[in-house]
């Protein structure tokens, strides 16, 4: 995989990223395409690689993203990181500078696998051709990658040095066989044959992750140098050989071993006495080392296979992988072994940790079992850097399956299908009752949307969770689990529509409406288990319920305000004709009306029509008022009005 820098690509020359805009890039992008099409091969070379146009637009392409566009700017700003990242150059490391950014974890996720490659590579050349300065340099500095990526910056190097312990095991096979040309030459040169493939000094160099194979080799120089001793009585070359053991870094039960080895036959060679080593028969205790040796050699095989795609375990999603591989290290019965035992306890941990990573890392993201696994390699009592590393990774794959969202139901029969079926019953009676509450929250927000008391208590309870939501988010924001965008998008805005919903009516209405068809959707997507968890990742769906929301709640107000209108329209007009008529009647029918009766000074009653003035503008208002509050009442019976007879003082009908 070939590292392309799209700020080099597009020849971009600012200094500064705020410099770069939208426009700039799709300029020089636009230059660039043209460039290639009109080129007689479609491609173009950059930086010694030949690039086609999909190669160009994808890289490209990562400019959309904002992290990624940081993540390369940095990288295009400091040279010998880009010349390393695309071609391996190792200036890097004289020149290297410890960065803050080299600890952020979004920025070591970007750069992991494109770092960890071409450390690889770079590492293995320069140990292939014994070039110790190189070596030296390139170890001075960790590896910029995350814990996943980690072993991946070492895997060429370390099959190398395998490869070299299988070419000195054939050395002694072939010795125990008769068929080894060194047999006749006394086993002249076979020291010189083990050092020039075997760079002692080199291989020291290597860091601690290499413990495990460089005992490996050393083991299998000394086994040699055992058997020239024991079965020719060669001291001389079976001392050179074993010397070439001891002076390799190790550790534990294996450095034990081949102290003792070397002091018996340095003292078979200067004293000349036919001195036998022990003889190769094993031990219990080292028969039992082996098999455990054995163990991890299993897990090694297994985790190869699934790296080499051909395991029988892809196919089968990695089913009861986790059992097997539990039977195998057996975390109980390796524990219990003694001091002796650690290096194999290092060894089978470091195994399992590796395995874990290949099942976390791509193609496969099976975070389930990888937790599964790293789980087993964290029981094991491995100490040092061994155990860092464990830890390390159980850390990080731990969280991967921490942020998978899986729900689902599983049913486990352990006593029979009558627990089952009783299992089958609980689990049915909870659906129920979760049903049941659902269509209560619903019906709730149904209620509330046309009564108001009810709205009062679905914004106060709403209120105060998303207050605890919003407690929670800031939380995690400090954590820096959660950016500040999110938690306003995600809350606040939701706590300031039921703040504002006790005052105004319509955004309430809009609220309530809102969860009503939230609350609907999710007790919907509970019959459609299989589609739940796709729909859920739709983000126009809130956007959906919004619209909803908001033409119900215009639509119900419109009614009510036309509803409104048609009532008053229905209200007598005071300055109409006919409301002048019917208060004129009703003035003849009421006390106080304008027909007033007076006594002359003679006796007689006289009946005539008082000043209109004399009526009381609080009587007027009283008697529009009664009017309109009985509009509806039955209209009594209209008397007869008097007659006009005022000179002869009678009343006529």
């Amino acid at each position: 995989m070939h590292y392309i820098n799209p700020y080099e690509l597009l020849e971009i020359t600012s200094e500064n990223l705020s410099d770069v805009n939208s426009a700039t890039i799709k300029r020089a992008r636009k230059k660039l395409l043209a460039e290639i099409e009109l080129g007689d091969t479609d491609t173009i070379i950059h930086q010694d690689i030949e690039l086609n146009k999909s190669d160009c637009i994808r890289a490209i392409d990562d400019l959309d993203n904002k992290d990624k566009s940081e993540f390369h700017f940095f990288i295009y700003q400091h040279k010998h990181l880009k010349r390393f990242l695309t071609s391996g150059k190792i200036s890097f490391f004289d020149n290297y500078q410890a960065e803050s950014i080299y600890k952020l974890p979004e920025f070591l996720d970007f750069i992991s696998q494109l770092f960890s490659e071409q450390y690889d590579k770079v590492l293995f050349d320069n140990f292939k051709k014994w070039n110790q300065q190189a070596v030296s340099k390139i170890l001075s500095v960790k590896p910029i990658t995350n814990e996943a990526y980690f072993d991946k910056c070492f895997k060429s190097t370390h099959s190398f040095i395998k490869e070299l312990e299988e070419e000195i095991r054939k050395f002694t096979k072939d010795i125990e066989s008769n068929k080894s040309p060194y047999l006749s030459k006394k086993f002249v040169g076979l020291d010189n044959a083990i050092l020039e493939k075997v760079n002692v000094p080199l291989l020291n160099l290597l860091p601690s992750y290499f413990s495990n194979v460089r005992n490996q080799l050393a083991k299998s120089i000394c086994d040699l140098a055992i058997e020239i001793n024991n079965e020719h009585k060669v001291y001389e070359y079976s001392y050179k050989i074993i010397d070439i053991a001891n002076n390799i870094e190790t550790d534990g039960l294996c450095k034990q071993r081949i102290i003792k080895n070397y002091y018996t036959l340095k003292n078979n060679y200067t004293s000349g006495l036919p001195k036998t080593e022990t003889p190769k028969k094993e031990t219990a205790e080292n028969q039992l080392l082996n098999w455990w040796k054995k163990k991890a050699t299993e897990i090694e095989t297994i985790t190869n296979e699934i790296e080499e795609g051909e395991s029988n375990y892809i196919s089968s999603d990695f089913y009861a992988l986790d059992k097997e591989i539990y039977e195998i290290a057996n975390p109980a019965k390796l524990n219990s072994l003694s001091d002796n035992f650690q290096s194999v306890r290092n060894q089978i941990a470091t195994k399992v940790r590796s395995l874990a990573i290949t099942v976390n890392n791509e193609p496969h993201h099976k975070h389930k079992v990888a937790y599964d696994l790293i789980s087993i390699a964290y029981s094991i009592n491995a100490d040092g850097d061994v155990a860092e590393n464990v830890s390390s990774a159980y850390t990080t794959i731990k969280r991967n399956f921490d942020k998978q969202v899986v729900q689902q139901i599983t049913l486990k029969s352990e006593h029979g299908n009558k627990s089952q079926q009783e299992t089958t019953e609980e689990v049915n009676s909870s659906k129920s009752k979760s049903n049941l509450f659902a269509l209560g929250l619903i019906l709730c927000m149904a209620v509330g949307f046309f009564y108001r008391p009810v709205q009062y208590f679905i914004l106060s309870v709403q209120l105060l969770l998303l207050i605890v939501t919003l407690g929670y988010s800031y939380k995690s924001y400090k954590k820096e689990e959660l950016s500040i965008g999110a938690i306003i998008r995600n809350t606040l805005i939701f706590i300031v529509g039921a703040i504002v919903g006790f005052f105004n009516i319509f955004v309430a209405r809009l609220f309530v409406a809102y969860y009503f068809f939230l609350f609907s959707y999710e007790h919907i997507l509970d019959y459609f288990p299989n589609k739940k968890k796709s729909l859920q990742k739709q983000k126009w769906i809130p956007f959906l319920f919004l619209i909803l929301s908001l033409i119900a709640t215009l639509t119900y107000s419109s009614g009510i305000t036309d509803n409104i209108f048609s009532r008053n329209s229905e209200l007598p007009n005071p300055d109409s004709n006919s409301f002048q008529e019917k208060k004129s009647t009703e003035y003849s029918s009421e006390p106080n009306t304008e027909n007033v009766s007076t006594e002359s000074s003679t006796g007689e009653i006289n009946f005539g029509k008082s000043n209109s003035s004399k009526v009381s503008k609080v009587d007027s208002i009283t008697f529009v008022n009664s009017k309109m509050k009985n509009t509806n009442k039955p209209k009594p019976t209209k008397k007869k009005q008097p007659t006009d007879s005022q000179n002869t003082g009678e009343i006529k009908f």
